[in-house]
């Protein structure tokens, strides 16, 4: 009896560890700009977004943390009955050592949808809801993001089905999400486009490495973690300078999402050309890196 009891908690336990919660959210709508009279329909938008995205699981099973979903939905306008929106999202990655690195940094300004009070949210992958398919877009990506930060290429099924959601909503004229777009605007399409794209798996490789050779070994040797992590910053040169013909939205993601990091991890650092190589990656936070080169 005592062995019979021993074998169902473990198959209990392995139950619970399939089904385990894919996210952590937190959820914000800020609705200021509204008057008060057109606020009604959203009273209860962050407790259903929230409910949503604690009780809804987009893989077969996870095995991780849950990951850090920092949402903020800032609602902008009303025509008829629609709402216009601003998103603004960020999710990190506990590292070895019990601290946190951000995975992403976005600001979606293209957002428009109906919302009635005390809405049912569903999951509704192969059609187009103007809501919920935003909202399970950036999951999947955190998702995927988080699955390639442990292994190589292991978010590929979390961003197919994010492909799948992109595809649908460009076949809908839904904004953000082009049916043409100019290669390396950083839109949803973009993304999508890019992280399913063969020739951007060297990049996603580099998320990885970045991580698991680089900020998980921080604790261990802080030297070989910092030279680890200059390695990928100079196959990312490597990548982009041979690899790319113009831009890139991931490029761009990535160090919207690492910039102070790599600031704070570097500020000082004897090995000057890495600021040359992060200057050349990341234009937009130039100021950072040169300051940070300067410092002793």
């Amino acid at each position: 009896m005592k062995f019979l009891i021993q074998v169902i908690c473990v198959v209990f336990a392995n139950v619970l560890l399939l089904t385990s919660q894919e996210l952590k959210p937190s959820v914000t709508v800020n609705m200021e700009f509204l008057p008060q009279d057109q606020r009604v329909s959203l009273q209860t938008l962050q407790s259903d977004l929230t409910q949503y995205l604690k009780n809804q699981r987009y893989m077969d099973s996870w095995e991780g943390d849950p990951i850090p979903f920092d949402i903020q939905i800032f609602i902008t306008g009303r025509q008829g009955n629609n709402y216009q929106a601003r998103l603004v999202l960020n999710t990190s990655r506990m590292i070895d050592g019990g601290s946190f690195s951000p995975m992403l940094r976005i600001v979606d300004q293209e957002w428009s949808f109906p919302y009635q009070l005390n809405a049912n949210i569903t999951y509704q992958p192969n059609r187009y809801d103007p809501f919920s398919s935003i909202i399970d877009f950036y999951a999947l990506m955190a998702i995927g993001y988080e699955l390639d930060s442990y292994g190589q290429l292991d978010g590929s099924k979390a961003f197919a089905k994010m492909s799948l959601i992109a595809n649908i909503a460009s076949s809908n004229n839904a904004l953000g999400f082009p049916q043409t777009s100019e290669p390396g605007i950083v839109n949803k399409f973009n993304i999508a486009n890019e992280l399913n794209n063969i020739r951007f798996e060297d990049f996603r490789k580099e998320i990885y490495y970045y991580h698991v050779d680089g900020m998980d070994s921080l604790q261990i040797d802080r030297k070989i973690a910092l030279r680890n992590i200059e390695t990928t910053i100079s196959t990312l040169a490597h990548f982009k300078r041979n690899k790319l013909s113009g831009n890139s939205a991931l490029l761009q993601l990535f160090f919207d999402a690492k910039a102070i990091e790599l600031v704070d991890l570097f500020t000082g650092y004897e090995q000057k050309d890495l600021f040359n190589k992060l200057l050349y990656l990341d234009p937009s936070n130039g100021t950072r890196y040169r300051e940070a080169s300067e410092k002793k």
